[in-house]
């Protein structure tokens, strides 16, 4: 059994005279929890499963899985156990001003080569940005149309526009 409230919605395991989110008096109901809907929200897609094997062998013809993409520093592919693996998210941390960002658009410079980029700027203008591309690339070699960015900070807007095209690379800065 659970009890919500018919003032804000909150759901509580224990019936209280008080509402412990919104403070009114008297507005805890009893509910049968397949009764409790959240209004509103979106209705979650039930997951699928398959054995192992069904994923090995679909993803055994597929050359990008096998193996890493080097990002061209030593370095970093090493920490990275020999380079980025398709679909892996890597959070990069550090103090302020140590060369996150440089470091990101460097491997960026090495990815627009052969792919293309999608880069979020969440922290710096796309002109600080431009700045430091062309410090980094100051011969311009890069294929600049292989290098988008996107000011947008909705994760919606993001997940479709990674979802709408067939990116190398999308760094979150």
């Amino acid at each position: 059994m659970k009890y919500v409230c018919s003032s804000c919605g909150a759901e509580s395991l224990k019936w209280s005279g008080k509402c412990p989110y919104c403070g009114e008096w008297g507005t805890l109901e009893q509910v049968q929890e397949a009764e409790v809907v959240n209004e509103g929200k979106k209705k979650a897609i039930s997951a699928s499963y398959k054995s192992i094997e069904e994923f090995n062998k679909k993803s055994s013809s597929n050359k990008t899985l096998k193996g890493r993409t080097a990002t061209g520093y030593g370095e970093l592919d090493r920490v990275l156990g020999k380079g980025l693996m398709d679909g892996e998210v890597v959070l990069l941390s550090g103090e302020p001003g140590v060369g996150k960002s440089t470091l990101l658009m460097q491997v960026v410079l090495n990815f627009v080569k052969d792919g293309k980029v999608l880069y979020v700027c969440g922290e710096e203008s796309p002109s600080q940005l431009n700045s430091r591309l062309k410090r980094l690339d100051p011969k311009g070699s890069s294929k600049a149309e292989n290098f988008v960015l996107t000011e947008d900070n909705v994760v919606e807007n993001i997940a479709e526009l990674i979802a709408s095209d067939n990116f190398n690379l999308v760094v979150i800065d």
